[in-house]
């Protein structure tokens, strides 16, 4: 049997660091199976500088994380991470939940996150 995709979304509030969680599995068992993350920062102030932003995980291996650049212009919009799987990558541990924490990415920038999963054994 085929597991059915589900989608995440999630959106922060403007200058605020967002913690997305993708929920353990309802049965015994069960993998956490992503087939695609996509991030993105939009923006209403511009942001200069050269700091670093630290995109974070728990549960997913590697810890799988991503470091991206946090300048950014008044009204644009950045795609940090476009993860499409054709195959998809297991949680670590079996039965439990999955996040991807992002940073406060500055004055005016939100966060907005598309997660694309499954559950299988």
């Amino acid at each position: 049997m085929q597991a059915l995709t589900q989608i995440l979304s999630a959106k922060g509030t403007a200058g605020s660091a967002l913690t997305v969680t993708i929920p353990a599995p309802a049965y015994d068992g069960a993998y956490i199976n992503i087939t695609g993350i996509e991030i993105w920062r939009s923006s209403n102030a511009a942001v200069t500088g050269n700091a670093i932003l630290d995109i974070t995980t728990t549960n997913l291996p590697g810890p799988l994380e991503w470091l991206v650049g946090n300048a950014i212009a008044a009204g644009q919009t950045i795609k940090d991470v476009d993860l499409i799987l054709p195959i998809p990558f297991r949680s670590s541990n079996v039965g439990q939940q999955a996040t991807i924490v992002l940073p406060a990415p500055g004055t005016g920038v939100q966060w907005s996150v598309n997660i694309y999963y499954n559950y299988n054994s």
